[in-house]
Parts: structure tokens; sequence; C-alpha cells
């Protein structure tokens, strides 16, 4: 029994060493303790994952400036070196693998944003590095950045982890216009519990009996104007495509500022715009008025 525990605390003592030798980039040391792991305890759970990060730490380069290169590269990184990162190295893990991407974004900083392949580009690389102001700036260098819906994504990510919802809602609700397929999955990996409240309450609402449910997410910007009224500054009409729920959503930006002031004969011609762009819509609005009213 002692033996035993003599052995597993060995095992672990040589795991650790293997991986602190790994953030180090110090291969040779990872590879003793790899070996003398192995050899201590041949089943032991990491072996194959330290081996993976061993054997990439030896073949990386720095991606040439070639976005679909670069693309090629965080595709591996994400599919190969990330999962073998979080089995081998646990908590450790994120910092090793944001080094590889730092090298990417670094190397891609000249390069233009290519539709084709857009995790060529360094915003992604700086976006799974972790450094979200990098992000931010990275997006914003392009010229059209609002109609790719990768870039919405991603800025979107950035400012959340950076300032919060309030600072992503514009972004989330121009991804909602743009790619609305997109929309479920931003909101799940925001992870953020209001947001993910509200989108649950949305798509359940029954305003949209007589949608496309693939369309459902296109019309939450709107929906999430009346169910909160004082994020209508967030709605960022300059970036808006000229779609029926983008024009919602600013059509309800001034419907909303018009009620402060009372001005009732304008109030009711937006109104009356709005029930025509989607009834449902504009049942809902109403129906929450009529709440605060009582």
């Amino acid at each position: 029994m002692q033996l035993d525990l003599f052995l597993d605390s060995r095992a672990v003592m040589l795991n650790n060493r293997a991986i602190a030798a790994l953030a180090a980039r110090d291969l040779n040391g990872a590879r003793a303790a790899l070996a003398e792991l192995r050899a201590e305890a041949p089943d032991y759970d990491s072996l194959g994952a330290l081996q993976t990060l061993i054997d990439a730490c030896a073949v990386w380069r720095s991606p040439p400036a070639d976005a679909a290169v670069h693309a090629a590269a965080a595709a591996w990184l994400k599919a190969v070196v990330e999962p073998a990162a979080r089995r081998g190295m646990a908590d450790a893990g994120r910092a090793f693998v944001a080094q590889f991407h730092r090298d990417c974004a670094l190397a891609a900083q000249s390069l233009a944003f290519d539709a084709a392949h857009p995790t060529g580009h360094a915003a992604y690389a700086w976006l799974r590095s972790g450094e979200y102001a990098q992000v931010e700036t990275a997006v914003l260098g392009i010229a059209d950045w609002w109609q790719h819906a990768e870039l919405l994504q991603w800025l979107s990510l950035a400012r959340h982890r950076l300032r919060g919802l309030p600072a992503a809602r514009p972004t989330l609700f121009a991804l909602a216009w743009r790619a609305p397929q997109h929309l479920p999955a931003l909101v799940a990996e925001l992870a953020d519990d209001l947001l993910a409240r509200d989108w649950r309450d949305c798509a359940r609402d029954r305003a949209w009996e007589n949608t496309d449910p693939a369309q459902i997410a296109a019309w939450f910007p709107a929906w999430y104007l009346v169910e909160h009224s004082a994020t209508s500054r967030e709605i960022d009409a300059a970036i808006a495509p000229d779609t029926a729920p983008a024009r919602a959503a600013c059509l309800l930006q001034r419907i909303l500022d018009a009620e402060k002031p009372a001005d009732l004969r304008s109030l009711a011609r937006q109104r009356d715009k709005l029930r025509a762009l989607h009834a449902g819509l504009f049942g809902f609005y109403m129906e929450k008025r009529r709440t605060r009213l009582v």
C-alpha cells in the first residue's frame, strides 16, 4: 500500500515536472520528465496528451503571411493542441496554447481580412489568445467589419469579456440581423445568465406564431428593446442592414424616444409603422406598455 502511494505521488511529481517544462518551452526537460513518467506509470492518463504537446512544440513555426496558411494553423491548434493541453496540462493549458495563438497574431498583423479564410486574420488569433483589447483594435481596423458575421461574433465576445453585456449588445444585435443562425451559439459562448434568459423568453414568445422559426433570432433586438427600453441607445442604426427586423428595432428606438416627451401624434404614426412590419411584435410591445401603465 505504501509502495503504491509512493509510486502515485512520484507519477504526479513527474507529470507536474513535464507540465512546468512545457509551460517554459523546455523541450528537453519535458521529454526527460515524460520518459521517466512513462517508465514509472505506463498507463498514466496524460501520457498521450503530453507527447502530443511536446511534438507540437517541436514542429511549431509561426506561419508565413498567408491567410489560408494561418487559417490551417488555427484549425490545427483548435483540433489538436487545445484538446491535448486541456487533458495534459489542466489549468496551465490555457496559457500554453495562448502562446501559439499570440505567435499567429503577431505574424498575421499585416494581413487583410479574407472572407474565404476568416480565421486566418489576426483578430481571431488575438481572440484565441485571450487578448481582447487587441481583438477590438484588429476588428475595427477592417473597413467593412460590420458586414461579416465572424467579426461581429469576435467583437461581441471581446467587448463582453472587457466591459460586459452593455458593450457587447450593439454588435450582438448586428449579428442577429445579419446572421441570425449564429446568435444562439454566441449567446451560449458569452455565458451571460441574464442574456441567456432573455433569449429563451424571446424564442418562446407567442409574438412569433406566424414567423419563420429560423428568423426569430433576427427579431431578438426589437423584442429586447421592448423588454428593456432603457437600452434603446445601444441600437447602432449606422450598421443596421435594410431588413424588416433591423428596421423594426430602429423604429422602436424612435418610438421609445417619442414616448418620453409624449409626442402622441408622432408616436401613433410610428406605432402604425411597427404594426405593419410585424403584427406579433407590435402586439408584444402594446401588451408591455399596457402592463407598465397599470
